[in-house]
């Protein structure tokens, strides 16, 4: 679902919180994304990749991956997002997981002025 991440962006005369609606948006290749639907309100993304464990054509379908994909914005309009992917076994626990963590190289501010939303 989405969530409102917050960073001090500098303004005109003073420095004023500047909230960044995130919305999760999903497809399957070659399908054109569309928002997730739900309640929740953390704007993480959560999803496995199921796979059918025998011939039956979707009568033993098991989870073989799961991933998280987390955005975090700092107070100061650092912009990162950590994608966690866990492998799951075939007795269904947890296998060790690996995780990847990206900082956008622009700052919230500098991508919001070049998405057209100038300082206030």
């Amino acid at each position: 679902m989405s969530v409102s991440l917050n960073y001090n962006r500098p303004s005109a005369t003073l420095v004023n919180a500047t909230p960044l609606l995130t919305t999760l948006f999903v497809s399957e290749l070659p399908d054109a994304l569309a928002a997730i639907g739900g309640t929740g309100t953390t704007g993480v993304l959560s999803a496995e990749v199921r796979v059918d464990a025998d011939e039956t054509a979707g009568v033993d379908v098991q989870t073989m991956w799961r991933l998280t994909a987390t955005p975090t914005l700092s107070s100061d309009g650092k912009y990162s997002l950590t994608v966690v992917v866990t492998p799951v076994g075939g007795a269904g626990g947890n296998l060790p997981a690996q995780t990847l963590a990206v900082q956008h190289p622009e700052t919230a501010d500098a991508w919001q002025s070049a998405a057209g939303r100038p300082r206030q």
